[in-house]
């Protein structure tokens, strides 16, 4: 590999350590659930069952808003908890989001649901504040399968790493006063507060970074991730112009080393809705195209986050298998797994390595 030059040779000298000590150190580097025990995820989060909501909201207005910032709306969020008893939250609501509050591109926007967290104290939204909720786009049974496509693309870096936002599934029936606009699919991702406390870590956002101030490992394995699902939309070092750093990554410091954990993966490959378009500057002519954006790695790094790929393969290919719980069709579950298929070709290949990663890799 050409430009995956070895800058250390801490792993290999690990390989001759007692491999109690070896699970232990690779964990904490890559985030495996030995680097999560400290703290526990948040009830919401805990389950993967479907969760059956009701949202009733000035839903109408809420779609017609199209302020850059725009402000709460009071609503009534609802669900039927274990033992039975319906449970009702005042909460804030409105729209959020960028491409997707586009009225061309979506009917319906992505929502930002503010929970007022005393109320939420005993129920299944403890710990919750700011959540962010992926809903439908518009209503055709296609995007829900968008939807669910992003849903299951977020599991997939769940595999990977407990290092990721977890979601969860929802169901929720909206209405708007005494009118019932339907049930639709969604998802509720973490909040990036609750993640750094889940993993010890503090949310960091500097206006930049260098590629050097990463963590090799955890960043290799992120970096594989977005070619793996035909991701181009990000930047690990740096935000768009005049914000602060990243784009479509939060950026979790610890002893002055950055974990970047990516989010927003609609616009990606795997996904590919209609709306998706490759930035013009890469010459990408679909997004289903995958480009390397990351840096170069030692041989010894990109190995260890390549093994991880291949230990979690048939897993991620199961969560593309027909689920009748959610509503995944097999024959989107087909195409997303020979999308799949095409990044297997090149991990597994060691030309293909050299010529799709080694060649296209970054200098730090």
């Amino acid at each position: 590999m050409s430009k995956l030059q070895y800058k250390s040779s801490t792993l290999a000298a690990m390989r001759q350590w007692p491999s109690p000590l070896l699970v232990v150190l690779l964990s904490a580097l890559i985030g495996s659930p030995a680097s999560s025990a400290e703290a526990a995820v948040d009830p919401l989060f805990a389950d993967d069952a479907p969760l059956e909501l009701t949202l009733n909201a000035p839903i109408r207005a809420i779609t017609r808003d199209r302020a850059a910032e725009p402000e709460d709306r009071p609503a009534r969020l609802g669900y039927t908890d274990a033992a039975g008893n319906e449970i009702w939250l005042d909460i804030g609501l409105r729209a959020r989001g960028k491409s997707r509050r586009d009225k061309e591109a979506c009917q319906f926007p992505p929502l930002r649901v503010n929970i007022k967290t005393k109320q939420a104290a005993k129920s299944i939204f403890m710990h919750q504040d700011k959540l962010k909720l992926v809903t439908h786009c518009k209503k055709s049974s296609r995007y829900s399968q968008y939807l669910l496509l992003e849903y299951q693309t977020y599991k997939i870096l769940n595999l990977l790493t407990d290092n990721s936002y977890k979601v969860r599934f929802v169901r929720v029936n909206y209405l708007d006063g005494d009118k019932d606009l339907g049930t639709f699919s969604g998802f509720f991702i973490e909040h990036k507060n609750r993640l750094a406390k889940r993993i010890n870590r503090k949310v960091a956002e500097p206006i930049s970074i260098e590629g050097g101030q990463l963590e090799n490992e955890y960043t290799s394995i992120a970096e594989l991730f977005q070619l793996m699902i035909g991701n181009t939309d990000f930047s690990f070092v740096k935000g768009p112009q005049g914000d602060v750093c990243c784009h479509n990554i939060v950026l979790y410091e610890d002893n002055g080393k950055f974990q970047p954990i990516p989010y927003d993966f609609d616009a990606t490959g795997l996904v590919n809705p209609p709306y998706a378009a490759p930035n013009e500057a890469l010459r990408l002519s679909s997004v289903t195209k995958r480009l390397y954006r990351g840096f170069c790695r030692s041989d010894e790094v990109f190995k260890n986050a390549s093994d991880q790929f291949q230990t979690k393969k048939a897993a991620i290919y199961e969560l593309f298998s027909e689920n009748e719980n959610m509503g995944l069709t097999k024959r989107t579950g087909d195409k997303a797994k020979k999308y799949l298929d095409g990044f297997y070709a090149i991990i597994e290949n060691p030309k293909q390595i050299d010529r799709k990663i080694s060649k296209k890799c970054r200098s730090a």
